[in-house]
């Protein structure tokens, strides 16, 4: 998961509760993000880069896709006031 800095590490999904939360639509994330009762706070997206973008400008609390996706675009668009956490996602059946 991707927030920005200073607004604290979100360690756990349920954390997300009442908080705007952008996910890829029909990204395995967005269907993790349902089963942890995230039905209200999802936001579909389907540009990343804008996501992001969203993300450090305030628009949203919290980007659910892939680190390494995250991480080429917070580089490749110079933002600066983003970070990680690890979430543990479920296996999915």
């Amino acid at each position: 998961m991707i927030y920005r800095r200073g607004d604290g590490a979100y360690q756990d999904l349920r954390k997300l509760k009442g908080k705007r939360v952008l996910v890829n639509k029909g990204d395995v994330l967005e269907e993790v993000a349902h089963n942890a009762g995230l039905d209200k706070e999802i936001i579909p997206m389907t540009n990343t880069a804008e996501g992001l973008v969203k993300l450090s400008e305030g628009k949203v609390d919290a980007v659910l896709c892939s680190r390494e996706v995250a991480q080429y675009l917070i580089k490749r668009n110079n933002i600066n006031n983003l970070d990680f956490s690890s979430l543990p996602v479920p296996p999915m059946k």
